[in-house]
């Protein structure tokens, strides 16, 4: 079950809700934190990209994200 807290940053990021929901627990609290420091440092993301692939050694989904920064324009 999602906090409110992720689903209101997955939701602004627009991040995949079931992609999120279906990684393990530890990946979800790493994932998550990097996501909201990034906001709330840069306070300007524009696009948040999940990509999933698969590994050589694990079975398990790795997860790779992709933060841009819109340049702030004046």
């Amino acid at each position: 079950m999602l906090t409110r807290a992720e689903k209101t940053t997955c939701e602004m990021l627009n991040v995949n809700l079931e992609s999120y929901c279906s990684l393990s627990h530890s990946i979800q609290m790493r994932m998550m934190n990097a996501v909201l420091v990034h906001f709330v440092l840069s306070n300007c993301i524009s696009k948040a990209i999940i990509q999933e692939r698969s590994q050589d050694k694990f079975s398990d989904r790795a997860v790779i994200i992709e933060l841009r920064q819109s340049r702030s324009e004046g």
